[in-house]
């Protein structure tokens, strides 16, 4: 907080291990920390997050999940889960859904596990089938998908403060940013405010405030933004369909605004059906 020209911190891409009580504490109380936190989960089967030598358990990560939102006012969470990890069974696959079912994540990003040379996850001889890699896949998606149209709901009629980040790349009338739980905004606003253009005498100018809603539609849609990635022998991994995007928990309008997420581009809604 006494960092002058920083208005916002963000967790990013920590390990479950590190947040400790000091960490909690520091994330709480701080109010230029984001509220949105990025924590792991990989796999919610205690036996898949060992093979994937993560050194914590399906419960020590619920326990830690209640202690944070008991601690940090308007916690929101992200998250990380990798489907068709060798070995896992459809069982252990259930695992996973109840803790997505149990924590309803505010952002996930979901891969499909593609072996890699060298590593080892691909000396493993039980990997699992693509056909059930994606099957799994599949089922996660649908139970994320709906869980962010319903978190989506809370928004709608809220003034949220954003953080500024420039000239929306696909109008330049209008202003691009991100909410304190990294939700991506298109609105009008004062071009001083867009990145580069802030006064140096004023710099918490990149701060703005708008009001923001969705319609149902949005909200019904909103998770139709994922990823899929695939194996290419030329290319490497690949994406595949869903606006060509990893991250769900953004508000669209409708399926011709998902090629826009290539460009980091989401369009919000108003609560009226016929304005955009």
């Amino acid at each position: 907080n006494k960092i002058d020209g920083i208005e916002r911190i963000r967790v990013v891409s920590p390990h479950p291990k590190d947040f400790t009580d000091d960490v909690i504490k520091a994330i709480a109380e701080c109010d230029k920390v984001c509220k949105l936190v990025h924590l792991p989960l990989q796999s919610g089967n205690t036996k898949v997050l060992k093979e994937m030598n993560r050194k914590y358990t399906k419960e020590q990560y619920l326990n830690l999940v209640e202690k944070m939102k008991a601690e940090i006012p308007n916690l929101t969470l992200s998250t990380d889960i990798i489907v068709g990890f060798p070995g896992e069974t459809d069982e252990e696959f259930e695992d996973t859904l109840d803790v997505v079912e149990k924590v309803k994540f505010e952002q996930v990003y979901m891969f499909i596990y593609s072996r890699r040379v060298g590593t080892p996850g691909n000396r493993m001889e039980n990997q699992v089938p693509e056909e059930q890699k994606h099957v799994r896949f599949d089922k996660l998606k649908a139970l994320v998908e709906s869980q962010i149209a319903e978190n989506n709901k809370k928004y709608v009629g809220t003034t949220q403060k954003i953080l500024v980040e420039g000239t929306s790349k696909n109008n330049a009338d209008m202003l691009t940013g991100r909410t304190d739980s990294n939700k991506v905004v298109i609105f009008e606003g004062d071009k001083k405010l867009a990145k580069g253009l802030v006064p140096e005498n004023n710099p918490v100018d990149v701060v703005n405030e708008c009001e923001i809603g969705i319609t149902n539609m949005a909200a019904k849609t909103a998770g139709l933004i994922g990823v899929r990635f695939e194996d290419n022998a030329e290319f490497g991994p690949t994406a595949e369909t869903f606006g060509a995007t990893n991250i769900i928990g953004d508000i669209v309008s409708d399926y011709d605004h998902l090629e826009k997420l290539k460009e980091g581009v989401v369009v919000y809604v108003t609560e009226s059906n016929n304005e955009s």
